[in-house]
């Protein structure tokens, strides 16, 4: 018996948007390379960097916020 893959989602179904930002090629290399190193993703990347930019903590899957970083100064 076969199980039948569930369809995604789209981003406004998972109460997101889709955005395209425009970067330059070396920067988004650095950034792959980056998250690939650190087993994210680049939206992950870029959503960590925009809530520690905005002063925000990110939220976690299920709604709840993410602990505090002991970490102040930001990405290196």
């Amino acid at each position: 018996m076969s199980v039948a893959a569930t369809p995604k989602r789209p981003p406004a179904a998972r109460g997101r948007r889709l955005t395209a930002i425009e970067l330059p090629p070396d920067l988004v290399k650095r950034a792959r390379l980056y998250a690939a190193r650190h087993d994210t993703t680049l939206r992950v990347l870029v959503e960590e960097g925009l809530h520690w930019r905005l002063g925000q903590r990110p939220r976690k899957e299920d709604g709840t916020m993410a602990p505090r970083s002991r970490r102040r100064e930001g990405p290196s």
